[in-house]
């Protein structure tokens, strides 16, 4: 194979043919032929014609075609094959021109045109396929410790929550809008012309399926979803990195950097449905957290760690019948099949319960509790009444369930509705036991053969139960609603 310079001296003093000369370091040279009218790359040491210019351009500078006029050089090229090669006055850190301008290699591929014909943004691969044999997209780069124990990458996952659309407490899910955002390094990708701008620094959609992609599951999905590299997803390369230049054998100068030190960056909007199981014990005046829990998949979870960076909520914290009262990146967590857990704290609205289900049920309370106040002779008014007040009582009951999941434990609500159907029930007794026990009656005492009529003073049992319900019942109602209202504001403010 015959050794061809890379790199040449231009000699304007020795002109050959009226042309300048292009000296290599050690055994090429470049110059023109007058008889065939073209540039000739040529051997200084056998002056055999190894290459010639295929355009009839007026000098070599920039980016040509030439035809190989000798056998078995250029990795065993056959001679007449045609070779672009490019030869220009550019630095290190340049990038040549295809008519041998030079501009910062920086400008590279930043979208913005530098040279005459754009070229500079013609091919802008962001993946080097370079030393990419025997790459395995299915697991991460291990790292083997000096101790032969596997040194787990990291991949860190922050969450941006845009919104909570809706939640299901009867189906004990809700729906939600985030997105989730991971970073990685690969140390086995070398990556090229990369920008300051993150933004600009797109793999192609042939390449982004070219690399490693880390396998997480959303663990409280339906399902176990796992999250997706596909065309709803964006791929950018941060650049951190210092840079180094590509070899130059190659036709394009390129800025190269390390996967090592260049992290990937994923980022994806998800609208999904989450399982979030509910507390309904001191219901309505509770506090649920509900969960986005992910976690590596089992393939991979002994060489990667899901570790959580962030966590923001932008959207807009009322909710149906909830308010977003914070949210929270939970760190220790217990369960060994959680990586990263973040948590909404959702703190229930409750001005409709107290005026859709308390304010009435008072009213009606107070309603039932006048009836006791009726005269005897209103008796067929009293006592309807107390029966409609305890099924609109039964009514609240119901429509409050239907709102809820099925539990075993008894609710906070369900005492103020117990309360009430028993209160109401208390009422109808009462009201019938005035009606029928006997009021006070005068006794005869006799005394030394002397009948004497005396007014005993002690009560009926009439009057002990018309005491009982228009004096003891009342300051119940009052004792037990004061309670009542104070331990819901203890719960709702915990």
């Amino acid at each position: 194979e015959t050794d061809i310079d890379i790199k040449f001296v231009l000699r304007l003093r020795n002109k050959l043919n009226g042309r300048p000369v292009w000296s290599g370091f050690s055994s090429s040279t470049i110059n023109w032929n007058q008889g065939f009218q073209r540039w000739e790359l040529s051997s200084s040491l056998t002056n055999k014609v190894l290459a010639s210019l295929v355009s009839d351009a007026e000098f070599p500078v920039g980016e040509h075609s030439w035809e190989l006029k000798s056998e078995n050089i250029c990795h065993e090229k056959p001679a007449g094959h045609e070779l672009r090669l490019m030869l220009s006055n550019c630095g290190q850190f340049e990038y040549s021109c295809s008519d041998g301008t030079c501009i910062p290699i920086q400008s590279k591929c930043d979208f913005v045109p530098n040279c005459w014909n754009g070229d500079d943004e013609k091919n802008c691969p962001i993946l080097s396929l370079d030393n990419m044999e025997g790459y395995e997209t299915d697991l991460p780069d291990i790292i083997i410790d000096d101790a032969g124990d596997i040194s787990k990458k990291k991949v860190k996952l922050s969450i941006i929550i845009k919104d909570i659309e809706s939640i299901e407490e009867v189906k004990s899910r809700y729906t939600t809008t985030f997105n989730l955002m991971a970073e990685w390094v690969d140390a086995r990708l070398t990556w090229k012309d990369l920008n300051e701008d993150v933004s600009l620094n797109i793999p192609s959609k042939d390449q982004k399926n070219l690399f490693w992609f880390p396998k997480i599951l959303i663990a409280n999905s339906e399902n176990n979803f796992e999250v997706p590299n596909d065309s709803k997803s964006k791929l950018l390369i941060k650049k951190l990195g210092h840079l180094r230049m590509s070899n130059e054998e190659d036709l394009k100068e390129s800025a190269l950097f390390d996967g090592a030190d260049n992290p990937v960056i994923y980022s994806r909007e998800f609208n999904i449905k989450l399982k979030c199981t509910f507390n309904l014990v001191y219901f309505p005046f509770d506090t649920q957290t509900c969960s986005i829990i992910l976690k590596a998949g089992n393939k991979v979870r002994n060489f990667i760690e899901l570790v959580g960076e962030a966590v923001d909520f932008t959207g807009d914290r009322d909710v149906a019948s909830f308010y977003v009262l914070r949210w929270e990146l939970e760190t220790d967590v217990e369960s060994t099949d959680i990586d990263v857990k973040v948590n909404i704290v959702l703190k229930r609205q409750i001005a409709q319960h107290l005026l859709g289900i308390y304010l009435p049920s008072i009213f009606i309370m107070i309603i039932a509790q006048a009836t006791l106040y009726f005269r005897k002779e209103h008796f067929k008014t009293s006592i309807p009444v107390s029966i409609t007040a305890m099924l609109v009582m039964y009514t609240l009951n119901n429509s409050v369930a239907s709102k809820l999941p099925q539990t075993s434990n008894i609710k906070f609500i369900d005492i103020w509705i117990i309360y009430g159907l028993v209160l109401h029930f208390v009422v109808l007794l009462l009201l019938i036991l005035i009606e029928h026990l006997p009021g006070k009656e005068n006794v005869v005492f006799v005394e030394h053969s002397k009948a004497v009529e005396n007014s005993r003073p002690n009560l009926s049992a009439q009057e002990v139960t018309k005491l009982f319900a228009r004096k003891v019942l009342p300051i119940f109602e009052i004792i037990f609603t004061i309670s009542y209202s104070i331990c819901a504001c203890i719960i709702y403010n915990l």
